[in-house]
């Protein structure tokens, strides 16, 4: 399956330009580090001209060194509010002295692990990369750092239980936000996720999801997205048929609004004055039952009528301020 996905992607490259492996490797533990091993192989064969993306942890010592190359980022996907730093934290300072490029992410989910506003939900994303970034610089100063937090936004669908919401107006607006926000703060390269889909069916409805998405991004102005072909479920599943189709709709998007500008306006997002004090207070706990989250069930729900009540659909009225010069 991986080497069939590979070959789409190679067929499409004025589209892709970046290629990740799976984040988690399905296999037995004491195989993890061989099948990883020969995923980032079967990658440099098929895409030898493409920047390529791997979870390195699980590689030994001499299979990690033959991927610090220019072409290769080595990422690295702690549980966010870092309460487990391993093996992430060990791998990342082995690729870091050994000079390779790293990706940093976190994956913080509003409401669960992380604040349930959307100013909450970035300032705790914001500041998890930032630490792996001063880790990494400490180890070796000057390698290249790419900043990827994938903040996701949540919904409650249960007691006690919040769904991530990929693919929804504010999963893509909150991911384009903590890009511009590190693009402001570090001026460093910046790897969100965004334009995938929280259906379980790939159905109309799944296509139409991606396809708002990527229209969002492509107005916004963005650096690297990951997810925003094939996706569905949350990222559960990758449909090759959807995969082809959306990117073949994509080239047909892009040439139409090839000529279409959009001039740049300030950021804007809901403020929340308790941001930083709930993260003060929780800290590296669970954010599911303090009075901050029941207080702000409905806060991303309110972000998008409040976008859609502006103007424009999908939420245009900020894919203006979020648009890069």
């Amino acid at each position: 399956d991986l080497k069939s996905a590979l070959k789409i992607i190679g067929e499409h490259r004025d589209i892709i330009k970046v290629v990740t492996n799976p984040v988690k490797i399905h296999a037995k533990k004491d195989r993890q580090a061989e099948v990883t091993y020969k995923t980032a192989r079967m990658m440099d064969e098929i895409l030898p001209d493409m920047l390529k993306q791997i979870s390195t942890s699980e590689m030994t010592d001499e299979q990690v060194k033959e991927f610090v190359k220019e072409d290769w980022v080595h990422w690295f996907d702690p549980v966010s509010n870092l309460g487990e730093l391993e093996p992430y934290l060990t791998g990342l300072l082995r690729s870091a002295k050994l000079g390779a490029n790293v990706g940093l992410a976190s994956m913080p989910m509003a409401g669960s692990n992380a604040p349930i506003t959307p100013e909450g939900l970035l300032t705790l994303a914001h500041a998890e990369i930032l630490f792996q970034i001063a880790l990494a610089q400490t180890a070796n100063p000057g390698i290249v750092c790419i900043h990827g937090g994938f903040p996701c936004a949540t919904e409650l669908t249960g007691p006690r239980t919040f769904s991530m919401r990929h693919g929804s107006p504010e999963h893509n607006l909150i991911n384009l936000a903590l890009s511009r926000l590190n693009m402001w703060v570090t001026g460093l390269p910046t790897n969100q996720s965004a334009a995938s889909n929280y259906q379980s069916r790939t159905d109309e409805k799944a296509y139409e999801l991606g396809r708002e998405g990527r229209e969002l991004l492509r107005r916004a102005g963005f650096h690297i997205i990951r997810h925003a072909f094939g996706f569905g479920d949350n990222l559960s599943y990758l449909n090759f048929e959807k995969l082809e189709r959306e990117l073949e709709q994509e080239r047909i998007d892009r040439e139409q609004e090839r000529d279409i500008h959009v001039p740049v306006m300030p950021i804007t997002l809901p403020e929340d004055p308790q941001a930083v004090e709930v993260i003060t207070r929780v800290g590296s706990g669970m954010y599911m039952e303090d009075n901050h989250t029941t207080a702000n069930l409905t806060a991303f729900k309110d972000w998008g009528k409040q976008l859609e009540e502006k103007e424009i659909d999908a939420g245009i009225s900020l894919i203006r301020a979020l648009s890069y010069e």
